[in-house]
């Protein structure tokens, strides 16, 4: 029957997945966009085009930890939550 709960039970998992999905993606973009705007705010009031960090280490390198941290947390966070889902 097209009705039957059965049928619709796989489907409505891979549409929770994909929602829960679309919410970490969505998360981890205004995250990332958050370090990215922190990062010009910075540069504008430093007044350098590659500002030091302690005389010794490029600011840039920070963010871009930052960027990396926040992609790997995505990773590992998505994969155990999809695999939960599943």
């Amino acid at each position: 029957m097209i009705f039957d709960p059965q049928t619709w039970e796989p489907v409505s998992r891979a549409i929770r997945l994909a929602i829960v999905l679309g919410c970490h993606v969505a998360l981890a973009v205004f995250m990332i966009a958050g370090v990215k705007l922190l990062e010009l705010v910075i540069y504008y009031f430093w007044n350098s085009a590659d500002p030091l960090l302690f005389d010794q280490l490029p600011l840039r390198y920070l963010f871009h930890t930052m960027d990396v941290c926040v992609i790997a947390v995505f990773i590992c966070k998505g994969t155990i939550e999809a695999i939960r889902v599943f």
